[in-house]
């Protein structure tokens, strides 16, 4: 690690200490007993520890917190999170967590680099891990690389939803909800004794119905309508003192509608080729890329209005898991078993709910009016957008036996063995409007031999796009509209390991501990139909074997301040890239990091005050990044224009602070602060080869290097012009990205909560709770070009409660910030580049009533 990084980092820690005893030691100390902060129990470790002797970093969140402050999905999770943050494609779809500026480089392709878990049972499904926050125990943020603890791609960190188990009393609650846009929904718990002590059962459900708020900019119509139906089932059965067996059953069936976007026209790069026809000129872009902030206020589109055929976004779940604990006094067996079934499918937009103006070639014109000026292309024809469906069916299942020594024995260790197993099948369901015809009529008079575009050499995706003779030969459409379904990707994953964990009491105050964990990773890649499930052409598949480590030293300086150190190993698992057929490209390594953390625990005024912080370096390296595929014969439409390749190294170096203060019985002040800076390392990402027509006739159909030669903050970036003798004239381009910061990662992310209740008349009680979330800008791209945030959140809450009952009005997001999810490039639909900005809308401002009755 830097010395001088440290010895800023140290100076800033003391600061905070002493900060934090002086404003802990000016209390009162007399009303200590009535108000310390309740003690936070955590199984990060496979073992059940308090968090404030834990030598990681964990935010937990309680069940009751997540009731109090409204919690609706991980998204919201993320809130209450320093040093994270939630990437999604909207409509829950696509979720991946960023842990410590750890961004997925990899565009999707791989496995994520933080790790969702429920009840330790790992989540594969991308667009299925916002699971309903229902009958939760608490909610486990685990950051810095942790693959030896948790293997599955928990690389960066891992999140663990964690199932309240029925009690051994009869509980129940319920709670209604109404709102502005149409919300009403409510949730209903029960659970109890069924046989005694021997047998105990419980159920909760959720539903909820969403009008959405956001209005699309053509139609009037609203977006981001959802319908959720959540329910889950927990039983503990304990047929002797020494025998516990846990058993939970979630079932998620959710629908969403259009999720809201914005689009971007572009506003920098390569510009419009000279000497084109007046339609051309319509046709193509003024510039070829996205530069500076995206902001909602800009954009002139929203969700556009969507055919019958296209139904919107939906998702089923159905995730089992069952836990059986054994006690043979001086060890304990563990097995832990879980399968999961999901099914998920996002529509979305190829042209960003543009109507299309595209050239209308007449009788005699050239064969491609898109890129050469004549008199016969000079007549434009407005088509409506073409539209795609992402279907992603997860199956897995698996197995965990640990064995562990009993927790009172100063060496304590833990020993086990784990099998995984996953089939993940993605395919793709596409149409278009069926308004060619009419719209040829009407611009040309008559139907025949009206074409749009042309099949040319050196044919771009733009004459494919524009071309619906073309697209139907390749299967992306049908004439009359309706929608088809393409032969999809199945991937399979079957994972074995076993792992070792010691935990040794050097002295009272010196603990030593070390986890270490071998795996064997076998994948496969196949197309398979997805009408008869046959698997088409050859199957590939490969092994990935690596091992994980972590080590620790722990030092308790008094009963209630603790400091550790700790060095340890994350891993991401290696994969394959599409259908291409260029060796050199087929299969991507496993992504590694190791990362360096000292941190600090402590407790002051008698528990009434509570600070946690941390130090970190993570060095990642072999890094998953998208490039441009470099296949020299790469032809559109057959082979994968972005591939995943390893290619180099991200920095990082960070912070984190949470602290929770209790001033008095009825008030809590919670604060969280993380800042990481990911830096880029010496990595050149190359352009696609190109055909010898491509660049000099349509430069704005360039892949972004080509743009970036048009920037000038960014042309710099261009280390060396090659020219493939491979390819004829074919250009390449090389950036250097070193020094620039990963994409879609806030490098400050702070959060504030204040609750305080007080007595309001007769034996009512008031409570209010606000919370405030900040996240910083975040990069689209890796060169840095353009930008989102940053963001400003704040939710509250406020009622009146007396012996259970609860009445509120919230309000969320009440600064109606509508900053983007996330941003990424989508098609231009007029040059088929990867340019067009596109962006994910959050929930806008909303606000309304809430009954909650927990006796």
């Amino acid at each position: 690690m830097n010395c001088r990084y440290l010895g800023q980092s140290s100076a800033l820690l003391g600061i905070g200490l002493a900060l934090a005893n002086v404003v802990a030691n000016a209390q009162d100390a007399a009303r200590t007993a009535d108000v310390a902060l309740e003690e936070v129990v955590v199984t990060a470790r496979g073992r059940a520890e308090e968090l404030q002797s834990v030598p990681l970093a964990i935010t937990s969140i309680s069940g009751k917190d997540l009731e109090y402050q409204g919690i609706e999905n991980i998204r919201e999770i993320a809130y209450l999170s320093p040093s994270v943050t939630i990437r999604s494609l909207g409509a829950e779809n696509g979720v991946r967590a960023i842990i410590r500026g750890q961004a997925d480089l990899n565009g999707g392709t791989g496995d994520p680099g933080a790790a969702i878990f429920l009840d330790g049972i790992y989540l594969s499904n991308p667009s299925a891990v916002s699971l309903g926050v229902i009958n939760l125990e608490r909610v486990e943020v685990v950051k810095g690389p942790v693959s030896a603890l948790y293997g599955r791609n928990a690389a960066n960190g891992a999140i663990n939803y964690i199932s309240r188990y029925p009690s051994e009393n009869l509980d129940y609650s319920f709670s209604a909800r109404l709102g502005i846009d149409g919300l009403a929904g409510g949730r209903l718990y029960v659970g109890g004794p069924v046989l005694g002590d021997w047998l105990k059962l419980g159920l909760a459900w959720q539903y909820e119905t969403y009008d959405g708020a956001y209005e699309d900019g053509r139609s009037g119509a609203a977006a981001g309508d959802y319908t959720k139906n959540d329910a889950h089932l927990s039983a503990e059965l304990t047929p002797f003192d020494a025998l516990t067996l846990r058993a939970s059953w979630y079932r998620g069936d959710d629908q969403f509608g259009y999720a809201p976007a914005t689009f971007w026209n572009n506003n920098c790069g390569v510009g419009v080729p000279a000497g084109l026809s007046a339609a051309e000129r319509v046709v193509l872009p003024e510039a070829g890329s996205f530069c500076g902030q995206f902001d909602p206020d800009d954009s002139p589109f929203q969700s556009p209005a969507l055919p019958a055929f296209i139904t919107g976004n939906g998702r089923e779940v159905d995730l089992g898991g069952l836990r059986v604990d054994y006690d043979f006094g001086p060890v304990t067996a563990t097995v832990l078993a879980g399968w999961n079934d999901a099914q998920s499918l996002r529509r979305g937009n190829l042209q960003g709910g543009k109507v299309i103006t595209v050239p209308l070639r007449e009788p005699g014109a050239p064969a491609n009016c898109v890129y050469l000026a004549n008199p016969l292309c000079d007549r434009t024809v407005d088509v409506t957008g073409t539209f795609f469906g992402v279907n992603i069916d997860t199956n897995d299942d698996s197995v965990e036996l640990r064995i562990a020594s009993d927790e009172d024995q100063r060496i304590r260790w833990q020993v086990g063995a784990f099998k995984y197993d996953e089939e993940n099948f993605q395919y793709n369901s596409q149409g278009t409007r069926a308004d060619l015809a009419a719209a040829c009529q009407a611009a040309a008079g008559t139907t025949a031999g009206c074409q749009v575009g042309a099949v040319v050499p050196n044919a771009t995706l733009t004459d494919l796009l524009v071309n619906q003779t073309a697209l139907g030969a390749l299967g992306f459409i049908t004439q009359d509209g309706a929608l088809i379904l393409q032969n999809g990707t199945l991937r399979t994953a079957a994972q074995k390991s076993w792992f070792v964990g010691l935990d040794a009491d050097l002295t009272d105050r010196w603990v030593v501990s070390t986890e270490y964990r071998k795996v064997d990773d076998e994948r496969t890649l196949a197309t398979r139909s997805p009408t008869t499930g046959a698997l088409i052409g050859t199957v590939r598949s490969k092994d990935f074997s690596y091992d994980n480590w972590r080590a620790t030293v722990k030092f308790a300086i008094t009963d209630s301040l603790m400091t550790y150190a700790s060095v340890g190993t994350g891993t991401r698992a290696g994969g394959f890239n599409g259908a291409t057929t260029f060796v050199q490209e087929q299969t991507f390594e496993p992504e590694e990091n190791t990362s360096y953390e000292i941190g600090l625990k402590s407790s002051w005024a008698d528990g009434r005050f509570k600070l946690n912080a941390s130090l970190f370096q993570i060095d990642a390296d072999n890094m998953q990044i998208t490039v441009a595929t470099e296949k020299p014969d790469f032809v559109i439409g057959v082979d994968p224009f972005l591939v995943v390749k390893n290619v180099g190294i991200v920095e990082t170096r960070g912070i984190e602070l949470e602290a929770q203060w209790s001033p008095a019985e009825s008030t809590r002040l919670s604060f969280g602060l993380g800042w990481a800076d990911p830096e880029i390392g010496r990595v050149f990402k190359t352009s696609a080869a190109r055909g010898p027509a491509s660049p000099a006739t349509s430069p704005a159909l360039a892949d972004p290097l080509t743009n970036c030669l048009a920037v000038a903050n960014c042309a710099g970036r261009i280390d060396t012009i090659d020219i493939d003798p491979g390819a004829g004239t074919t250009l390449r381009y090389r950036a250097n990205l070193e020094g620039a910061t990963p994409p879609a990662v806030s490098k400050l992310t702070a959060t504030v909560g204040l609750e305080h209740s007080a007595p309001a008349f007769g034996d009512w009680r008031w409570r209010g709770r606000v919370d405030y979330r900040y996240e910083s800008k975040q990069y689209v791209d890796e060169y840095n070009l353009a930008w989102w945030g940053p963001r400003n959140v704040v939710n509250g809450r406020v009622g009146l409660e007396r012996r259970g009952l609860r009445v509120e009005a919230f309000v969320d997001n009440a600064l109606d910030d509508q900053t983007p999810e996330i941003v990424s490039y989508g098609f231009e639909n007029r040059t088929g580049a990867l340019t067009l900005g596109v962006g994910s809308l959050p929930n806008r401002r909303l606000y309304g009533l809430q009954v909650t009755y927990a006796p």
